[in-house]
């Protein structure tokens, strides 16, 4: 069981003053109709650039894709195994898990830059995204996303209030 003093402290540091995340009508991007666009976005993984990342709120993991692993110079054998079920794709089809990776993976650069170790499922299925983020990704980085506004945003190492566009 806590004690009080260290109860005290741990509210004190949740409770840490910090810039509102928001997001207004002004962010709309008028030229595009979003309502069919789910939120994508761009990072850096392993050195390289990744585009059409797929922000999902309601994925319990993380995905890659196996054609990013030669894209990000990994093979089928740099994987850790998973010996895990298989899983089902977007149109009911059976995805063929081929393992994990962690890479790091930063969003952003400079001083808005916020990076996590994604653990990643490869799973061998055709996609038009690279990656998909998940529920689990987005908590850790702190991150609200609005479909809307088709941005992620957050706070930053120094509690700033940083956003990434989308990758349309």
């Amino acid at each position: 069981m806590m004690a009080s003093a260290e109860c005290n402290i741990v509210c004190d540091v949740l409770m840490k003053e910090r810039p509102s995340i928001s997001y207004y009508d002004v962010d709309v991007l008028a030229r595009c109709s979003n309502r069919h666009m789910p939120p994508t976005v761009r990072a850096i993984m392993v050195s390289f650039e990744i585009h059409c990342i797929l922000i999902d709120q309601w994925a319990m993991c993380d995905f890659m894709f196996s054609n990013l692993l030669r894209t990000i110079s990994l093979f089928e054998d740099d994987l850790t195994s998973f010996g895990g079920c298989d899983f089902t794709g977007f149109n009911d089809s059976i995805a063929k898990t081929w393992g994990f990776t962690s890479p790091r993976v930063m969003f952003n650069e400079n001083k808005a830059r916020k990076t996590v170790k994604c653990q990643f499922f490869v799973i061998n299925f055709l996609s038009p995204y690279n990656n998909i983020i998940s529920e689990n990704t987005l908590v850790e980085l702190g991150v609200v996303s609005s479909t809307v506004h088709l941005k992620i945003t957050y706070h930053n190492d120094q509690d700033n209030v940083m956003s990434v566009p989308a990758d349309v």
